[in-house]
């Protein structure tokens, strides 16, 4: 084998032209690949890291006849669960929005993202402490110790990885939690915790409150428990809920997936999608490097012919293919496995807040072994294939064949592999397209208010120091002018939830006055917003009829509501919104169950993601039984300027408040469309590469068919042929190879891009424009590929062609 590793390495020497361009397609084609299943692997594919990871379920209800929202659960309505299930031998719940705690006495307050989870929450998921001991179901009870879990991450950075630290006490919304102990290093679930506490301490206002849905439940399947099982197990207990304690949320069903698969989310089929791109991009590769090596093989013929001749086996031929196929290996290995780490390293620096899971992703031993067997399988397709036509062609006609024409018989598969180029980049082109026009339709999407030059925060405030909304609102009311004066503001307002802060939010129903109950069950579910005098105008969202909420509108007047204008549109299609009532549960407040008179119509905002479009509900912050403790800031110049000085007006008020969750809301829409940046990037990369593969593929054949053909088309030019004549010729040729790739290729797409509709928005997956202007893209490419040869080979000098042997 040594000898033909030898010969391989000086044969590939004298071509280094085709040996270049073959190990530059397939390092990239593999590269690309191996990064994009690092990404699969990584996200999609390896198991959470929890002992119990691949048994776990996410669960929540939800009322596809009413809304597409996860509800979450009571905490009076997990423990029935627990109680009832036989499918399940765990079940833990974690709150289903993130929280924080604020942390004073140790210089300056800060917030910590904490997440509210039940005792056994660390024992379902089958993670035990590095260091002293994780959350126990004795800590639940109501008498216990308030007691909190840190992460490692948080020990490390504000703790200094003290050990001591177990048993101390942190002062969290101005109580003491006696710290139990270190989750493990990695360990982050919910991926923004840095804290976990109990139940029964993190939210004691409405532990007992079965009005209140604000859990997820995460359920550890029994062992020998499918998913399906699991859901009718549960379905019954559910059914017995929602009749004895919610009848108004109508009929309502069970969420049960993996809990992998959640936290994955909507990027799951994003991730799927691009790792198909990416196959086609390496199909088109090999197919290009073969046809390559194929040329090459036929460029070679008569020596290979010779060799037969001379006694060579098909055998000897085969392993010097084998010989040729190992370099090829190695070096198209060596700058694949170097660009797949550059490009994971890249999307870990620039994609992380587009994919879930981005900070587990790593090249290690499963990846290298895929990208190992896709380097060995590529390039044993792309020179095996050549050198088993050359072994079993025929000699004598090689020998005698001198080079003076094509035969079908030996351009076909060259042919056939040059249209599964041309189709397969046209698919891919058509693809990038939809993700591309997804991008823009999200990126031009009208969220409804004007997002640029307004900051918005957080002003967390603990329940022990502000119990009630109207603590709160005393706060608010004290900020707010603080804020309008300062240099630079031109206004502020607070707001229970403010726009984008995340896909949990305030889901109330309504009843509309004369509506029977029947028909009141099914109205969709809206969203609440509280807010302070002048919101509207901070975020540039229009009033289209009626007035503004006023500082009037406080408690023991009147209740008001302003609607959205779908909501508007919903209930009263007569346009006649001003002064109709509507009623809606506000449990604690004396406006529970009262009739709110609407005395504005609003445009619409989007509050939870650009996709989707709900109907919003706007109260006065003062008629609110919930805090409004997020603020918005317009700016005359740069918001993010006026950090320092919010925080000291907070300051001023109280000094053991913090400010969190600042954000300049154009950043936050920019958070909204990261991951279809991205993808739409990488599949306009991917579609690129892949038509300039098959322009190559397509150009190369082209000029070396009619270099074939040379003194053929000059004894065309001597008796009179022009040179439109040869050109018209050779364009032909080509354009039948690229119809005939565009006609598959199209067909292929039609069905293949169904598919995509999952991470499509504002575009069909068979949409026409996108099918046109696909298809003439790929089409000039690949015309304008085969223009170069043909006008190349219609100046040559008849005579000079003639003496061509």
């Amino acid at each position: 084998m040594y000898d033909e590793l030898r010969q391989a390495v000086r044969a590939l020497a004298r071509a280094r032209l085709v040996l270049a361009a073959s190990v530059a397609c397939l390092s990239c084609a593999v590269g690309a690949a191996t990064a994009i299943f690092t990404i699969v692997d990584g996200v999609i594919l390896r198991p959470l890291p929890f002992a119990h990871g691949a048994r776990l379920l996410a669960i929540w209800g939800v009322s596809p006849g009413r809304d597409t929202v996860k509800r979450g659960f009571s905490w009076p309505d997990v423990q029935d669960i627990a109680g009832a299930t036989r499918s399940l031998d765990g079940v833990a719940a974690l709150a289903n929005a993130p929280g924080g705690m604020t942390l004073t006495g140790s210089g300056e307050a800060v917030q910590l993202p904490v997440r509210i989870v039940s005792g056994n929450f660390f024992e379902v998921l089958g993670v035990a402490a590095t260091v002293g001991r994780t959350l126990t179901n004795a800590d639940d009870l109501p008498a216990s110790t308030p007691v909190v879990t840190l992460s490692d991450a948080l020990w490390r950075q504000r703790f200094g990885a003290d050990p001591g630290i177990v048993g101390q006490a942190l002062t969290l919304d101005g109580r003491p939690f006696r710290v139990t102990g270190v989750a493990p290093r990695g360990f982050a679930y919910p991926p923004d915790a840095r804290m976990w506490t109990t139940v029964a301490h993190g939210a004691p206002e409405v532990v007992n409150d079965r009005n209140v849905g604000w859990l997820e439940i995460v359920g550890r399947l029994s062992p020998g428990v499918t998913t399906e099982l699991a859901r009718s197990d549960l379905a019954p207990t559910l059914a017995d809920l929602t009749r004895r304690y919610h009848p108004a949320r109508g009929d309502e069903e069970l969420s049960v997936v993996p809990l992998q698969r959640e936290l994955v989310g909507d990027t799951r089929p994003a991730i799927w999608a691009l790792f198909a791109a990416v196959l086609v991009l390496l199909a088109i590769a090999c197919a290009n490097v073969g046809g390559l090596l194929l040329l090459r093989g036929a460029a070679r013929a008569r020596d290979l012919a010779v060799r037969l001749a001379l006694g060579a086996t098909p055998r000897h031929l085969v392993r010097q293919a084998l010989a040729e196929s190992l370099v090829l290996l190695v070096a198209s290995g060596a700058g694949g496995a170097l660009l797949a780490a550059g490009l994971v390293a890249a999307v870990r620096q620039f994609g992380g807040n587009a994919i879930p899971r981005i900070d587990e992703v790593a090249i290690d031993g499963r990846v290298l072994t895929f990208g190992l067997s896709v380097i060995c399988a590529a390039t044993a397709v792309c020179a095996l294939i050549p050198a088993w036509r050359s072994s079993a062609g025929d000699p004598g006609g090689a020998l005698h064949g001198g080079g003076r024409g094509v035969s079908a018989n030996r351009t076909a598969p060259r042919r056939i592999l040059v249209v599964s180029e041309v189709a397969l980049s046209a698919a891919l082109m058509v693809a990038a397209g939809l993700v591309g026009q997804t991008f823009v339709n999200l990126r031009t999407v009208d969220v409804g208010f004007d997002a640029d030059r307004v900051l918005a925060f957080d002003v967390p405030q603990p329940p022990s120091r502000y119990p009630t909304a109207n603590e709160s609102l005393q706060f608010s009311d004290r900020l707010l002018p603080r804020l309008i004066a300062l240099p630079g503001v031109q206004r502020a307002a607070s707001v229970l939830l403010r726009p984008l802060w995340g896909v949990a939010g305030m889901d109330w129903p309504v009843v509309v006055e004369g509506q029977a109950p029947v028909d009141a069950a099914r109205n969709p579910l809206t969203n609440l917003e509280a807010v302070s005098p002048g919101y509207f105008a901070t975020l540039g969202i229009p009033i289209l009829d009626g007035r503004d909420l006023s500082p009037d509108d406080r408690a023991g007047r009147p209740a008001v509501a302003v609607v959205g204008r779908r909501l508007a549109r919903r209930f009263w299609p007569d346009g006649r919104a001003i002064g109709r009532r509507l009623q809606f549960p506000l449990p604690g407040s004396a406006y529970n169950r009262q009739w709110f008179s609407v005395v504005g119509v609003v445009g619409d905002a989007k509050y939870r993601g650009l996709r989707g479009d709900r109907l919003d509900l706007y109260i006065s912050a003062a008629q609110c039984p919930y805090a409004a403790h997020q603020f918005v800031a317009r700016s005359a110049a740069r918001p993010d300027a006026l950090i320092g000085s919010i925080r000291a007006e907070v300051h001023a008020i109280d000094p053991d408040l913090a400010v969190d969750d600042v954000v300049v809301l154009r950043d936050a829409i920019e958070r909204e469309v990261a991951t279809p940046r991205l993808v739409a990037i990488v599949f306009v990369a991917f579609a690129t590469t892949a038509t300039a593969l098959a322009a190559l593929g397509l150009g190369t054949l082209m000029a070396w068919e009619v270099g074939q053909r040379t003194r053929e088309i000059g004894i065309r030019i001597a008796l009179g042929a022009t040179s439109g004549n040869v050109v018209r010729m050779v364009m032909g040729e080509g354009g039948l190879l690229v119809g005939l790739g565009l006609l598959t290729g199209v067909a292929g797409a039609a069905l293949a891009t169904t598919f995509l509709s999952a991470i499509l928005f504002g575009i069909a997956p068979h949409d026409p424009r996108t099918l046109i202007v696909a298809t003439l893209v790929t089409a000039a490419v690949g015309l304008l590929s085969v223009y170069v040869p043909a006008r190349r080979t219609s100046r040559v000098e008849p005579l000079t062609a003639l003496r061509q042997e």
